[in-house]
């Protein structure tokens, strides 16, 4: 290959590493005041008003597209990613913190059948 055909490559590497960069300092401040506010709150998670709610919504969109960042980054810079890598963790992490908000805003956690009486 040559250098030219790497360019599109090597750009798309500088970009996701220039917003890696700035997203780190973004999510630690976050994850300080998401502290903060259960602090505020009594530390109920029930007890999370829908303002903090939508808090916690962004806030975990942020990591996600964070871990899926350094998921892309890694790859392309050949590292090998199996299911027990951090990045991965922090992917799953994140799925089931969104979909624990989105069950909360729709007011349960789905329909759940009984079994017997």
């Amino acid at each position: 290959m040559e250098d030219s055909d790497l360019s599109p490559l090597k750009e798309t590497l500088s970009s996701l590493v220039l917003i890696e960069t700035n997203l780190a300092p973004l999510l630690k401040r976050q994850a300080e005041q998401k502290e903060l506010m259960r602090r505020i709150k009594g530390g109920e998670e029930d007890g999370i008003s829908l303002d903090l709610q939508e808090v916690a919504e962004v806030q975990t969109a942020i990591a996600l597209a964070y871990s899926t960042i350094r998921f892309i980054h890694a790859r392309l810079l050949g590292h090998k990613i199996d299911k027990d890598h951090e990045i991965m963790d922090s992917l799953k992490g994140c799925k089931g913190v969104m979909k624990r908000l989105r069950e909360r805003k729709e007011g349960g956690r789905g329909k759940r059948r009984k079994i017997g009486k």
